[in-house]
């Protein structure tokens, strides 16, 4: 077969303190770089929220699903379709509005941009969950865009809700 090979700890000893002051050199090359990183890169706070969004239902199909254990596809279906409502425009604009600034044309940030950049939904699996993230440079901003995205999303929930039953 092959030789043994033994590990002389004595010899790891000696190459590590021979090449300490280079490992120092190296180490410290790199506490440097992560603070300039950390002085140059500007925090992100973001806002969490977990939306529980239960869906009416008839006598009939709470009997079929209770049976049945439920439809997993079609909630997977229903959470990625309240998650696009939540990123629509007629949601994110307002947000937009209230919570940045114009600039000095009065343009505010564009729609895309905006909800690439800083929003995230991700429904949970096989649940009627959906997590909201705002993200945002200030705090305050986070928790007020999240909030009234919430807001704007159980409000567009509720005219949908109404036009339907029309």
């Amino acid at each position: 077969m092959g030789e043994e090979q033994t590990i002389d700890l004595r010899e790891l000893l000696d190459i590590i303190l021979t090449n300490l002051k280079t490992i120092g050199k190296i180490t410290l090359a790199f506490i440097i770089l992560a603070g300039i990183h950390l002085l140059i890169t500007p925090p992100v706070y973001e806002s969490t929220s977990l939306l529980r969004i239960k869906q009416q239902q008839g006598l009939g199909d709470s009997l079929l699903n209770a049976a049945t254990g439920g439809n997993t596809q079609l909630t997977q279906q229903r959470m990625s379709t309240y998650a696009e409502i939540l990123k629509s425009r007629s949601v994110v604009e307002p947000v937009i509005k209230a919570t940045e600034k114009a600039d000095d044309k009065g343009n505010y940030p564009g729609y895309d941009g905006y909800v690439k950049g800083r929003i995230t939904t991700v429904p949970f699996k096989n649940t009627e969950i959906l997590q909201v993230s705002v993200n945002a440079k200030v705090p305050e901003n986070a928790k007020k865009a999240n909030e009234l995205l919430v807001k704007g999303f159980l409000d567009k929930l509720t005219d949908l809700s109404r036009t339907e039953q029309r």
